[in-house]
């Protein structure tokens, strides 16, 4: 549990000072975070008789593998933009899958490749490998439950979503009740104001939020022991953690967020509106040389 709060504390730390300008440091952050929580990961999942050096270093390169494709899946979402086709969402969303699920690998003390995985609003697809192939659906109840909340309340748009891969909901002008923002990212999915401005950099802007989010995916690979033992110890718990992908990641993210907008001055003083606005080109950029 200290090394959880330890890795946390330091991802809060990091984002409060670390500002991506340019696309060196960009890579450089998203290999180095993919890194330190692939190795972290992997000596908690560390099994007995193992040497703890040796599965360090192996879930630091296979982290910092996993972190930079991360990184490409981000710079893919500018195509967006560049070519206006929202269809470019897709070779981003795949690499940005296998980006996580190599992470997520690494922190799991498993081989790079023996599991994959890519969602879909609140629908997980999980893909083994390793002995033979073998596919499980899993579902994600915060995902689903913000979903539910938002789908009543706006509508949504089916062929954006299949363009996309991501739920993507729409609001009428007249029935947006913001004056600072005209699309916000939730778990599992967009919503954005019909008729904005710039839609293909505002998309753009919402799904490297959506990437945020799975970047805390790797935090829940921490808890794979104690998940395994209570399914050794409960046939209902079994079954639970079978077809359940508990997204408690959504919540530290979202902790993390708020942490950023402590004693925030303006609306791109918080890393990760800072990182959205890099990638998606909404961010004005003399901020990026000038924060």
């Amino acid at each position: 549990m200290k090394k959880i709060l330890f890795t946390f504390l330091l991802m809060a730390f990091a984002n409060a000072v670390f500002a991506q300008r340019n696309d060196t440091q960009a890579g450089l952050y998203n290999i180095g975070l993919g890194s330190v929580t692939g190795g972290i990961g992997a000596m908690i999942n560390k099994k007995p008789g193992e040497k703890l050096g040796r599965v360090f270093v192996k879930g630091l390169w296979q982290g910092a593998l996993g972190g930079y494709a991360v990184f490409e899946s981000k710079r893919l979402t500018r195509l967006i933009y560049q070519k206006n086709e929202l269809g470019f969402s897709w070779p981003s969303k795949i690499v940005n899958a296998a980006g996580v699920s190599i992470i997520e690998n690494a922190a799991a003390n498993r081989d790079f490749w023996e599991k994959w995985h890519i969602n879909y609003g609140f629908n997980r697809l999980e893909i083994s490998v390793k002995d033979s192939l073998s596919v499980q659906y899993k579902f994600m109840p915060i995902a689903f439950a913000y979903t539910v909340a938002l789908g009543v309340q706006s509508k949504i748009e089916l062929g954006k979503t299949l363009q996309t891969g991501q739920f993507m909901f729409s609001v009428k002008p007249e029935d947006w009740h913001s004056n600072t923002i005209v699309a916000f990212a939730c778990p599992g999915l967009i919503v954005y104001m019909k008729g904005v401005s710039g839609f293909n950099n505002v998309i753009s802007h919402e799904i490297i939020h959506l990437y945020q989010q799975n970047d805390f995916n790797v935090f829940n690979a921490y808890l794979n022991k104690p998940l395994a033992s209570l399914s050794n110890t409960s046939k209902f718990m079994k079954e639970l953690n079978r077809w359940i992908y508990v997204d408690s990641n959504q919540l530290m993210f979202m902790a993390t967020y708020e942490l950023q907008n402590t004693n925030r001055k303006f609306y791109y003083d918080n890393y990760f509106e800072h990182e959205a606005g890099y990638y998606s080109r909404t961010i004005d950029p003399d901020l990026l040389y000038n924060p």
